[in-house]
């Protein structure tokens, strides 16, 4: 499922649809366990903790916004007791398709959303 790169093993690379699917092709559930392996491993590192970029973009692509919505709202709030950082990727048509009350939903469950605006080329 993962890959590790680099001696120290410090960036490990998942294909979301991999890391979000089941092989029966339901969503997986949210696994703290697997986010404290990597805490670990980057402790073990001399790290302080992990940061997970997740790509979410794999639940529009199977066409499954519920689900996204379902396992977003899944996840922690906050990692008060594990050092993790956690940011949730959307690109802005996915996020787009959404309803307003998923939007809202979503960005109510998490800490903080930023948006990121492309530099308008001249």
């Amino acid at each position: 499922m993962e890959r590790l790169e680099g001696k120290e093993k410090a960036l490990a690379i998942v294909d979301s649809l991999k890391k979000y699917f089941a092989a029966d092709g339901e969503y997986t559930r949210f696994d703290l366990e697997v986010d404290k392996r990597m805490v670990d491993n980057a402790k073990t590192n001399g790290k302080s903790g992990y940061s997970g970029l997740g790509d979410v973009g794999a639940f529009p692509y199977e066409d499954r916004t519920h689900g996204l919505v379902e396992y977003e709202l899944s996840l922690p709030t906050h990692y008060d007791d594990v050092d993790i950082k956690r940011v949730c990727l959307y690109h802005q048509q996915d996020f787009n398709r959404l309803t307003a009350e998923q939007k809202k939903r979503l960005t109510e469950h998490h800490s903080m959303a930023i948006r990121i605006v492309p530099h308008k080329q001249k």
